[in-house]
């Protein structure tokens, strides 16, 4: 299999080339015609941020909010759901694996989560048909999506450990959310036991992190469009790239085998 070489991006240090590229005259690769594609990278960025940092507001409690957060459910569908997935097709489409599986599949969740607040579905009055008011708080409803939370928090570590050839703006960005979930998970089943205090303040605290969460995207989406418009000043993002995360000695092989020599 032809090796990848991780070079900084324009987006968001996430590109790879392979060597065969790396060897051709910069003309030829000006001709691929996925680099003459706009940068549909800040889209997916965008999407996330426009639906997690009201709803890190709404966890935290901020101005009396409160509840799952349904006052905000339309930005779930159609910010966080319709632009990341958008910015998935779109990233595919320039070549960009890794940030077009992220938007697919946190676009995916924020589309499953905004059906589950959104009553024509059905998803906690099932549980509590006779009494749909508070079917929300139902003990069975709470312990199930609870597990959802929960393997979110997985994908989001599966995506933490992927995102440490890329820069440290994203490492922070899934470090953070991967207690988001977690929180989440812990708070629902602290709600199914009955335990309203805990529960609240796991909300809390798993809104905290989606706040510093957030946070970061707005970061990496603020320095995303300066390169964009060619601002004069662009802000780091911690490029990793660069970084070798094997043995010295296994870097002098691949360089002998590129080179053709043996041992």
């Amino acid at each position: 299999m032809e090796a990848q070489i991780p070079v900084p991006s324009s987006s968001s240090g996430l590109r790879t080339k392979s060597t065969n590229e790396a060897r051709l005259p910069a003309k030829v690769i000006e001709r691929d015609w996925r680099l003459s594609l706009g940068n549909s990278f800040p889209i997916g960025i965008g999407g996330m941020v426009l639906a997690l940092s009201p709803l890190s507001n709404i966890f935290l409690g901020w101005r009396g909010t409160g509840g799952l957060g349904s006052a905000a459910v339309g930005s779930y569908y159609f910010l966080g759901g319709l632009l990341m997935i958008t910015a998935s097709l779109f990233e595919w489409v320039r070549g960009q694996s890794f940030p077009s599986i992220v938007f697919a599949t946190y676009g995916g969740f924020w589309l499953t989560y905004a059906s589950t607040l959104t009553p024509f579905y059905n998803a906690a009055i099932a549980y509590q048909p006779q009494n749909p008011d508070t079917a929300a708080t139902n003990p069975e409803f709470a312990a199930s999506l609870g597990f959802f939370f929960l393997y979110m928090g997985l994908l989001s570590f599966v995506y933490l450990i992927c995102a440490v050839k890329t820069n440290i703006v994203f490492v922070g960005f899934f470090a953070a959310l991967i207690p988001t979930f977690c929180c989440l998970a812990a708070g629902l089943w602290a709600l199914a036991e009955h335990d309203n205090d805990s529960a609240v303040n796991l909300q809390k605290t798993a809104g905290g992190f989606a706040f510093v969460t957030a946070l970061l995207g707005w970061y990496l989406f603020s320095a995303v469009l300066l390169i964009i418009v060619d601002f004069p000043f662009k802000i780091p993002l911690g490029d990793l790239s660069c970084v070798h995360w094997y043995p010295k000695s296994q870097i002098f092989d691949e360089e002998n085998s590129g080179d053709g020599s043996k041992d």
